[in-house]
């Protein structure tokens, strides 16, 4: 059985065929289950990969599973050297791509966005009371969450306005 086949008809589009492109796209992402609870940095994953995950961000938001696997990434391996820049790949993901709030997303996203919004709140008040484009993302990415059922995001937006 073929995993997946992919046909790149231009740069912008692709289309898949067969199963496991999901897996291949968290993967690449560097999603991964066997990444130990308290990994907070991976020894070559470096700022300098912050464009990389714009890109991503730009050209791939659609996909649900991009969501859920940068905000495992912000979660684990990427916390300690995206946890500034984080902020701008979700509240991107989630402005340009409105039709996230109708998807299905794969299990825990919400779970792994509540974890980022909460520690960057959390250590990022300050910022976020004074700088208007900030509070916005982050207003934003609570707004999705709190569409999407979730209580802390609620709560959390509650205690920021």
């Amino acid at each position: 059985m073929k995993k997946m086949l992919t046909i790149i008809k231009n740069i912008n589009t692709v289309v898949h065929i067969g199963y496991g492109y999901e897996d291949v796209l968290a993967t690449f992402l560097l999603y991964s289950p066997f990444w130990k609870e308290n990994t907070s940095q991976w020894h070559s994953l470096k700022p300098q990969n912050n464009s990389f995950y714009i890109a991503v961000a730009n050209r791939l938001g659609y996909n649900p599973t991009t969501l859920f696997a940068i905000s495992q990434v912000l979660n684990t391996v990427g916390k300690a050297t995206f946890i500034e820049t984080g902020i701008d790949w979700i509240s991107d993901i989630i402005t340009n791509n409105p039709h996230l709030y109708d998807k299905t997303l794969p299990e825990n996203t919400l779970y792994y966005i509540e974890e980022y919004i909460f520690s960057y709140t959390n250590s990022h008040i300050d910022i976020i009371q004074t700088s208007i484009p900030i509070k916005r993302k982050v207003i934003k990415i609570l707004d999705f969450l709190i569409a999407k059922g979730s209580t802390m995001g609620f709560l959390l937006k509650e205690e920021l306005i």
